[in-house]
């Protein structure tokens, strides 16, 4: 019955019922571990904080989900493993996943974690002044680079409820604080995934760059704009139309087309009201800086409100976990669509 409901959300999402799932959550942290196998594919959660506003707790547990297997399973992490927390930076890649930053409902924090695949453990990081790590905060954004081997971290909220704009890479061990001369608008709760040289359109496009995109300004105004981290430097991309104004979006690079992969942009919130973003956008690249955006119709993915989700390489399917209602309801659905 599972793999005939799979079947059918290939257009549309449609959840499943787990025989173990995580329990239900929202401000939580999903992403793919990058696995191109249907054996070695994961896509991870962590963290988030459920129940409702008047009595909710944060969490520490480690989920993966396997679309072969349609199931998650609770990750073994050792003994040291991280406080609850919500709002984290979370991304993993060449066999470690990392979690920056967030908040345990009292205070931001300033730690960093990672998870180690192979061991089934959870190292934290040592911050020195000659190791600095990034300050304390929540909502900042986060992608791993494999041609680098480096998680490329922006922004966020910080102290005094300011928004950031620097920019640390992490090698697996270790932060490095980065200077660029340019430098995108300072944001909160923006979105970030990893684009690899491709052809589009019989073009040849030269990216291999982790590329950020929109968030929230303050609490003043939704962005729309796309930046890629060049190893030194931001470089911005240039829409030729109008695209989304989304912030805390679930962003993938798509593979579904060979001769057209493309950026996706799935859920977030359009406004500072956090409105919910229905719509599937796509961004097309024609060079390296700049491309054209795509809405889809009609949409071909409805997850919850504050699901979170990652792209499944082997399936090239979108799996998305957990949400929460307007009265802060949280949920333990699991949408795999596309």
């Amino acid at each position: 019955m599972q793999k005939l409901l799979i079947a059918i959300t290939l257009l549309v999402c449609a959840a499943q019922v787990q025989a173990q799932t995580p329990p239900g959550r929202y401000w939580h942290g999903v992403t793919s571990n990058g696995g191109t196998t249907a054996t070695t594919s994961r896509i991870y959660a962590f963290g988030g904080t459920g129940g409702i506003q008047s009595n909710y707790s944060f969490f520490n547990d480690l989920w993966y989900y396997r679309v072969d297997k349609f199931a998650w399973t609770l990750a073994p992490t050792g003994r040291a493993i991280p406080t609850g927390r919500g709002h984290i930076a979370w991304a993993c890649g060449g066999g470690k996943c990392v979690a920056a930053g967030g908040t345990n409902g009292v205070g931001m924090l300033g730690e960093t974690w990672y998870y180690t695949e192979a061991t089934g453990t959870w190292t934290k990081v040592s911050c020195s002044r000659k190791s600095p790590c990034p300050s304390a905060r929540v909502m900042s954004t986060m992608a791993y680079d494999p041609t680098r081997g480096y998680y490329v971290l922006f922004g966020g909220v910080g102290a005094d409820n300011a928004n950031l704009n620097d920019t640390f890479t992490f090698n697996g061990s270790a932060w490095m604080p980065n200077t660029p001369a340019t430098v995108p608008p300072a944001r909160r709760s923006a979105s970030a995934v990893f684009v690899p040289t491709h052809v589009s359109n019989g073009a040849s496009i030269s990216m291999d760059r982790v590329v950020l995109f929109g968030g929230q300004k303050q609490n003043v105004s939704t962005l729309c704009d796309l930046y890629s981290w060049s190893g030194s430097n931001w470089v911005k991309i240039t829409a030729t139309n109008q695209g989304p104004c989304v912030h805390s979006a679930s962003m993938a690079w798509d593979t579904r087309s060979a001769v057209n992969p493309r950026l996706m942009v799935v859920n977030g919130f359009v406004d500072t009201n956090d409105t919910h973003n229905t719509d599937v956008w796509y961004f097309t690249f024609s060079s390296a800086t700049s491309g054209t955006w795509t809405l889809a119709s009609p949409s071909p993915c409805a997850p919850l409100r504050d699901a979170m989700g990652a792209f499944d390489l082997p399936s090239r399917k979108m799996v998305f976990f957990g949400g929460g209602s307007a009265s802060t309801n949280s949920f333990n659905d699991t949408f795999v669509c596309l």
